[in-house]
Formats: structure tokens, C-alpha cells, sequence
């Protein structure tokens, strides 16, 4: 079990080690460890029932909360930690509404969709 204090202190290094050249690749793709690892931080300190690390690494548990997350966002299937179409359309809605996506809302996630939720989650963190 990962406090919200240990996330934070977790992607304070992932955010140095991402400043320093460490992680290849860019934001604009679903693997890319910054913006997962932040996003988890999120999902661990904003009650979303992921008390997980914050590692940069894709997990069902991290996936479910991302998905009770996306209920705010108008999901309403299961949390099953499986990303569908459905899923993606209210996680875009979020990235809309917070991290700039002007991308259609139609559960397809591509460059845009990650790249606007590097830019929301990174900053506020």
C-alpha cells in the first residue's frame, strides 16, 4: 500500500529523472512513464481507490481507478480495469476539459488524447 505522500515523493523522481533525458519515447504515447506515473499519483491521493505506487507502469488496479475516475466524466461501465472505447470517450472528455484536447470524443486514443493528459497531469502535481 502506497501513501499519498510516497506517490508524491515517487513522481518527484520520475519528474527529475524525466528533466535529466532518462525516459525515452515522448508524451505523445499510452507507455510513456511521466504521465502515467502522475496520473497514478492522481488516481492514489484523489480517492479513486488506487493506493498503488506511482511507478509509470500500467496495472489493473490503476486502470479500475482510472475508470471510477472517468465516471465524473460520463462512464458508466464497469470497472473492470479493461480500457474500451466507452472508457477512452470519457477519459478524452477529461483531457478536454482540463488538458486541452480538441481531438473528436470518439474513444480512439491517439498522440493528442495522451499528449493533453501529459499537459493535465504533469503541471498539477
Amino acid at each position: 500500500m502506497t501513501t499519498c505522500s510516497e506517490a508524491h515523493q515517487q513522481t518527484g523522481v520520475i519528474r527529475e529523472n524525466e528533466r535529466n533525458g532518462v525516459y525515452p519515447g515522448s508524451p505523445y504515447t499510452a507507455d510513456w512513464i511521466p504521465t502515467v506515473a502522475h496520473w497514478q499519483e492522481n488516481l492514489n491521493c484523489g480517492g479513486f481507490g488506487y493506493s498503488g505506487p506511482a511507478d509509470g507502469i500500467w496495472g489493473y488496479n490503476s486502470r479500475k481507478a482510472a475508470q471510477v475516475q472517468a465516471r465524473g466524466f460520463g462512464y458508466q461501465g464497469p470497472l473492470d480495469g479493461v480500457w474500451g472505447v466507452n472508457t477512452w470517450k470519457a477519459i478524452q472528455e477529461m483531457a478536454r476539459r482540463y488538458g486541452g484536447y480538441q481531438g473528436p470524443i470518439d474513444g480512439d486514443p491517439g498522440p493528442n488524447t495522451w499528449y493533453a493528459l501529459w499537459n493535465y497531469f504533469r503541471p498539477h502535481l
